[in-house]
């Protein structure tokens, strides 16, 4: 997010309720009490509050968004990219089921990753004070 940019729940200015389900996506990342703030208010939120309050990753300089966005992607596409797909897989499950679920979501999710190629390349990698070469499998 550019660090002069900022997000706005304007609904309430006009007399409207959130809609298209931003309440409740706004509910789970921010929690009851900060979305309310949000959308009663109507106020801008600064690109700091964004980061603060978790609905921004990260801030970059205006017009720099697009080469800090890909810097990063870059710097993912090295890692276990099998391991950070199914990281997000379990974060969606977790976002909607129950703690016990969770647990047995993430134990077959781990049984998948034990077995695989880049798990082993990052435990040698580490053995052998090198960096991995993930291949996504």
């Amino acid at each position: 997010m550019a660090d002069d940019a900022s997000l706005m729940m304007a609904f309430s200015n006009v007399g409207l309720v959130p809609d298209a389900g931003a309440a409740w996506l706004l509910a789970r990342l921010v929690g009851y009490g900060r979305a309310y703030e949000l959308a009663a208010e109507g106020e801008k939120l600064t690109a700091d509050r964004c980061l603060a309050w978790g609905l921004t990753n990260k801030l970059a300089p205006p017009g720099s968004v697009l080469d800090v966005a890909l810097a990063w992607g870059i710097k993912l596409s090295k890692r276990p990219t099998l391991a950070l797909g199914l990281t997000k897989d379990a974060l969606t499950f977790a976002a909607a089921h129950n703690l016990a679920d969770t647990i047995e979501y993430e134990a077959r999710l781990q049984k998948q990753t034990i077995a695989g190629h880049d798990h082993m390349e990052g435990v040698t990698a580490f053995l052998e004070r090198r960096e991995p070469n993930y291949q996504g499998r």
